[in-house]
């Protein structure tokens, strides 16, 4: 289990990383609201409620910086997720994609296993 703390530190460098953004940081502050049902995950298949965010400075190709699904069906922005997942108790996996990810300590620690 991941402790609450480390799961708050991520979610907190990840809004610094946003803040140009209004929607992911509204999205951000809601799932720092529900940080004991966010999971951190290198692998969104299966997951129920399933959330990519993406924040790239040196990418190639542009990415959306938003990608989320509920029960399949897919998000078209931040507030219509947080409608959606609010009056639910389910999981919420979540998968930060950002430069340097992999060599990031405060994401590393809070990624679990596959």
């Amino acid at each position: 289990m991941i402790p609450r703390d480390k799961k708050l530190e991520a979610l907190h460098n990840f809004s610094l990383m946003v803040i140009r953004h209004p929607l992911l940081s509204y999205l951000m502050g809601f799932l720092i609201g529900q940080v004991d049902r966010v999971h951190f995950v290198a692998d969104l298949r299966g997951a129920e409620v399933a959330v990519k965010l993406t924040m790239r400075r040196k990418a190639l190709w542009p990415n959306e910086p938003f990608q989320a699904t509920v029960s399949g069906v897919t998000m078209p922005n931040p507030v219509a997720f947080v409608q959606a997942v609010s009056n639910k108790q389910s999981e919420i996996c979540v998968m930060l994609d950002f430069d340097n990810a992999e060599d990031t300590p405060w994401y590393q620690e809070v990624l679990l296993p596959d």
